[in-house]
């Protein structure tokens, strides 16, 4: 067996001393770190977040910007598509029937696709034909 000094014994215990606390701060700081990366499924939550948050503001603009009675004759785009339950499509379908025939009451919205009894009757209180 090798003898060793009573100053090699205690270097060698300080060197292996020194080894094993790095390892320990190393772990340590390894767990106490904040992990900033997002993984997919955080990704997908985030954006379905922001989709649904759009769509409630979107819901709340339009809520706010229809005040006045709107003709369907003449509106643009963007004042049908303010109507609640109306989105561009929709409006754009309605320009696209207009050009061919006139609303002559707001009963004629039902002969433009997509636009149905239930649809009209939410969208009624914010339309006037001409004089009505």
């Amino acid at each position: 067996m090798i003898s060793l000094t009573r100053t090699e014994r205690f270097g060698i215990l300080f060197v292996v001393g020194s080894l094993l606390l790095g390892q320990a701060v190393a772990l340590y700081k390894k767990t106490a770190e904040v992990s900033y990366r997002y993984r997919a499924s955080d990704s997908q939550a985030l954006a379905q977040a922001s989709q649904a948050r759009a769509a409630a503001e979107r819901r709340a603009l339009k809520a706010r910007l229809v005040r006045a009675r709107i003709d369907p004759n003449t509106a643009s785009l963007e004042e049908l598509d303010v109507l609640p339950g109306i989105g561009p499509e929709l409006a754009g379908r309605i320009i696209e029937y207009r050009a061919g025939e006139q609303f002559l009451q707001v009963e004629d919205l039902l002969k433009v696709k997509g636009i149905g009894p239930k649809k009209l009757e939410g969208i009624k209180k914010y339309l006037k034909v001409g004089t009505q």
